[in-house]
C-alpha cells in the first residue's frame, strides 16, 4: 500500500487492478511512502498501522474474473521464462538465471497447476488456495487495514476517471494515467478457461464482487 502525504490518503493496491500505472503516476506527482510488513515495502503489500487510521483509504478493485485471468497471464509468462533458464527479477528486469523472485511469485506457486482448471481443483490447504483467499484477495486486504471498509473505490475499468474524481474532491488537479500493459498472453483465453476463471473467482473471491460492485453472474 502507498501513503500519499499531500492527500493524507492510503491507497490499497492489490495486484492486477491497474495499480502499476497508478503507483507510477502518484510517485511522479506526489511525495509517497510505501507501507508494508517488515522489509516488504511494495505497493501490493498491506499491513495494519494505527498511525494511518485517520487517513482516507482508497481501494483499487477489478472484476474478479478478468483480474484472475490477468494474474494467470503474468505467472504463465514467468513460468515460460523460467523453463528457458531466464527469470523475471525485481522491477520486471530479465535476468540470465533463475532467482528467488520468480520462484516465489510464479513457478513455485503454479508448478502443480499447469492449467486454469487445475487451479480450480486444488485442495483448500494448498499454497495456491491459501494465497488466493489470503494476500491476493481484495477482501483480505481490507480486513488487514483499519475498518474493513474503504472510503473510496477506484475501478480498474475506469481507472483514470475514478482517480481524478477523487483527486478533484480533494482540491487537486486531474492526472493522466496511461495504461500499462505488464504482460501479453500468447493466445486468447478459451471459453472453457474463462468459465473456469469465473468459478475460481467465486470460490475464493466472492466478497470481492460485492466490494467492487460487480455482478456475480
Amino acid at each position: 500500500m502507498i501513503y500519499v502525504k499531500d492527500l493524507n490518503t492510503v491507497f490499497l493496491m492489490p495486484m492486477k487492478c491497474g495499480t502499476t500505472a497508478l503507483s507510477h503516476v502518484l510517485g511522479e506527482n506526489y511525495r509517497i511512502r510505501r507501507v508494508g510488513p517488515g522489509d516488504y515495502k511494495h505497493p501490493h503489500g498491506v499491513v495494519r498501522d494505527a498511525k494511518y487510521d485517520d487517513c482516507t483509504y482508497v481501494l483499487c478493485v477489478r472484476n474478479p474474473v478478468t483480474r484472475f485471468l490477468s494474474l494467470w497471464s503474468m505467472y504463465e509468462r514467468h513460468r515460460f521464462e523460467w523453463e528457458r533458464g531466464r527469470s523475471r527479477g525485481p522491477d520486471h528486469a530479465i535476468l540470465d538465471k533463475p532467482t528467488g523472485f520468480t520462484t516465489r511469485f510464479g513457478v513455485e506457486l503454479f508448478k502443480n497447476t499447469p492449467t486454469i482448471q487445475d487451479v480450480l481443483e486444488v485442495a483448500e490447504d494448498s499454497k495456491v488456495a491459501r494465497l488466493m483467499r489470503g494476500p491476493w484477495s481484495i477482501n483480505h486486504q481490507l480486513l488487514a487495514t483499519k475498518t474493513g471498509k474503504p472510503d473510496y473505490v477506484i475501478r480498474q475499468e475506469t481507472l483514470e476517471d475514478n482517480t481524478n474524481n477523487f483527486l478533484n474532491s480533494k482540491g487537486h488537479n486531474s492526472l493522466h494515467i496511461p495504461r500499462v500493459r505488464v504482460n501479453d498472453r500468447r493466445k486468447p483465453f478459451t471459453e472453457a478457461e474463462t468459465l473456469a476463471a469465473g468459478q475460481i473467482a467465486l470460490r475464493w473471491w466472492r466478497e470481492d464482487f460485492s466490494i467492487g460492485g460487480y455482478d456475480v453472474t
